[in-house]
């Protein structure tokens, strides 16, 4: 997704494959170091609490930008879909390292989607 869709798009460029692998590559090198610094800071955490950001992040960004895909294909602002794919699961990582569970950051996450996905469809307008 970031070296076809994501990078292209906000560079506005086509890329070839030699700039595709190494971008590939470079998104694999620092999500490991990202997932590394979160291990080592959370040494006390139990796998379940990662399996289910594992499956909160899955259900951020494609449950809420599926759907509206596919009901309101041609009404909603591209951008809208970039801009949630990249939001929300930040700020579900941002709460579930900041520990701040008042109510599971997976709701917190498909609400701001939907919000995000709403407001580029009442008011037609992009990012």
């Amino acid at each position: 997704m970031i070296s076809r869709d994501i990078y292209p798009y906000f560079t506005k460029t086509k890329l070839n494959d030699s700039k595709e692998l190494m971008i590939n590559r470079l998104a694999v090198l620092i999500i490991s170091i990202f997932v590394t610094l979160m291990v080592f800071f959370n040494l006390d955490s139990l796998i379940l609490k990662w399996a289910f950001l594992s499956m909160t992040l899955r259900g951020t960004v494609i449950f809420t930008p599926l759907i509206f895909a596919l009901i309101l294909k041609d009404k909603t602002p591209k951008n809208i879909g970039y801009a949630s794919m990249i939001i929300s699961p930040s700020i579900v990582i941002l709460l579930s390292l900041l520990n701040i569970t008042y109510l599971d950051p997976l709701y917190i996450g498909l609400g701001i989607s939907t919000l995000m996905f709403l407001w580029g469809y009442v008011t037609k307008s992009n990012i």
